[in-house]
Order: C-alpha cells, then sequence, then structure tokens
C-alpha cells in the first residue's frame, strides 16, 4: 500500500530543492502551479516572477528565459504582543 502525505508543497525542504538554472517546468513539477505569476519579453529574453504561497509561506522566484535566476522562501513571523 502507497501513502502519500497530504500537505503543502511549499515548504523549505522543496524551495532547497529548487537551484539556480532550474527550468520553469522542473520547478512546477516541485511546487506546483503558482498561486500568481506575471512575465515580460524583449529583444528574445523573457523574464518574469512567480509566486506560491499558503498560509504564512511564501516562495518567490525570479525566471529569466524560463530558467531560475533568483529565489526567496518567506515565512510570516509571529506578530508581536499588543499589550
Amino acid at each position: 500500500m502507497l501513502l502519500v502525505a497530504c500537505g503543502s508543497r511549499i515548504s523549505q525542504e522543496n524551495y532547497n530543492r529548487i537551484t539556480d538554472g532550474m527550468a520553469y517546468a522542473d520547478v512546477v513539477k516541485i511546487l506546483g502551479e503558482p498561486t500568481s505569476s506575471e512575465s515580460r519579453g524583449a529583444l528574445g529574453i523573457t523574464a518574469g516572477t512567480a509566486k506560491w504561497t499558503d498560509g504564512a509561506q511564501k516562495i518567490t522566484i525570479v525566471f529569466i528565459n524560463e530558467k531560475v535566476s533568483s529565489k526567496v522562501f518567506r515565512e510570516a513571523q509571529d506578530a508581536p504582543n499588543n499589550k
């Protein structure tokens, strides 16, 4: 019997699997389709940003010509206690 863990793909573990130069399609295999994305192109160069969010976790990846150029993982901090 095969058990598949239910849960978010938006995790530090999956973020660590993403490497510079990785193809967009390979990132989608790991994280699933992005929550939002935008892209632009000119003179044969495309640039885009894709974001994956799940509750307090967010991964943002910048792609140049469909390859990972940079990435950021953010996890919300607890709100300060207002007393």
